[in-house]
């Protein structure tokens, strides 16, 4: 009786609940010209409806901004100028918390332009009013590994931040950068693994942990990737199985995607000007594993 409640019980651990979604709902086009190269989407946690996004070096205009998208509309609804940082090539952008308190916008300088890549994060206080303005990052992370380059960045609920390297075939090496990192010296990054999926390109391109922290998503260029993170430990999650979810607009150059500020779906956006933003929305849940 012992050894088959053994079984049981390890079945059930190994099993988890993953979400279900509906296929791609076309929200809005985004309406600015400036937003032609959108390399990374995060979901505002005191707007409602803002998406954040970044371009990258790639982009017509270079400039250290971010930009402010009401995700129904599309339209431009500010853009804040970061005074104090460069952008070599941001890749990738998140929201999680500030070390004080309150909500920050996490930028990943984390790119490779002309070999070389910054390896830095930079974080800023989200604004209370949305409005075209200039504003201070508060602190840097700049680390060393490694890797070449990375697209993806994501924060989680306590404010750590985590990178993936995009290599061909998407076995990227995902890391944990040090909290103390934050205090202005460059860190070695000791805290790492490799993604269990395997892909036919050079991916991954964007990423995000759920605002509750129970998930990551991982885009590559054909497939989103749901892995489950019930204890927090998405170093170690990233090994583990992972789930395909909805892509059905399989775009160009998507290398965004982002959870809803709810949790209950998740955003792509392409690069390119005028680009649809798709909302996939959670409709059930499926049991894996």
């Amino acid at each position: 009786m012992l050894q088959s409640t053994t079984v049981v019980l390890a079945i059930a651990h190994l099993a988890a609940a993953v979400p279900t979604f509906n296929s791609a709902n076309l929200v809005s086009n985004l309406q600015n010209a400036a937003l032609d190269e959108i390399s990374g989407l995060a979901a505002s946690r005191i707007h409602d409806g803002i998406l954040y996004g970044i371009n990258d070096h790639t982009s017509s205009t270079v400039e250290n901004k971010v930009y402010a998208i009401n995700a129904n509309t599309g339209a431009l609804a500010a853009t804040l100028t970061i005074t104090g940082a460069t952008n070599w090539d941001w890749e990738d952008i998140a929201v999680g918390p500030c070390p004080d308190s309150g909500s920050c916008i996490y930028i990943g300088d984390i790119g490779n332009s002309n070999g070389i890549s910054q390896n830095t994060v930079y974080r800023v206080k989200e604004p209370a009013t949305l409005e075209d303005s200039s504003v201070p990052y508060l602190d840097k992370l700049q680390y060393r590994w490694s890797e070449k380059e990375s697209e993806c960045l994501m924060v989680d609920p306590a404010g750590n931040a985590y990178v993936v390297s995009r290599v061909q075939g998407g076995h990227g090496l995902m890391a944990k950068l040090p909290s103390f990192g934050w205090a202005g010296k460059a860190v070695d990054v000791t805290v790492t693994s490799r993604l269990s999926t395997t892909t036919a390109h050079h991916d991954p391109l964007g990423c995000d942990i759920s605002p509750d922290g129970k998930a990551m998503l991982i885009k590559a260029k054909d497939d989103i990737y749901y892995y489950s993170v019930p204890d927090g430990d998405y170093v170690e999650a990233a090994k583990g199985q992972a789930t395909t979810v909805k892509y059905d607009m399989k775009e160009h150059l998507g290398e965004s995607v982002a959870w809803t500020a709810k949790g209950d779906g998740y955003y792509t956006v392409s690069e390119g000007t005028y680009q649809p933003i798709y909302l996939y929305s959670v409709v059930g849940t499926v049991v894996v594993g």
